[in-house]
């Protein structure tokens, strides 16, 4: 009889695991914003006005600023180094690049960030 190889269970519960989480981000994501709207319409029921409830509950998106872009760049530039770095102590070339890959996202984040606040300016 064969002994059952438990070596393949690591990146199969792995897959799985960030299959399940990105899953469960969007189901609480729309629970979130259901929540929201019945608020919302419970609001408007109560005969609020548009404005009031606005600033009763402010604005849904807040992520339509532009240091959202920087935050996101920063991060995938931390990525992308850690990547890298631990990609130059295993010497593997699959992993610098992706870490370069990742790296040039993050810069092109950071693009978008300097972008998009030049033009407020303006």
């Amino acid at each position: 009889m064969e002994q059952f190889n438990y070596a393949l269970l690591v990146p199969i519960i792995g897959m799985l695991g960030g299959f399940f989480i990105a899953i469960i981000a969007i189901i609480m994501g729309v629970l979130e914003k259901q929540k929201y709207y019945e608020t919302v319409k419970r609001l408007i029921e109560s005969g609020k006005s548009a404005q009031e409830i606005k600033e009763l509950l402010g604005e849904q998106d807040q992520d339509k600023t532009p240091a959202k872009y920087l935050n996101r760049g920063i991060i995938l530039i931390g990525v992308a180094v850690g990547l890298v770095l631990f990609a130059f102590f295993v010497e593997t070339k699959v992993l610098t690049g992706a870490g370069l890959l990742i790296g040039v996202i993050g810069i092109s984040f950071l693009i978008i960030y300097f972008l998009q606040r030049k033009l407020k300016e303006t």
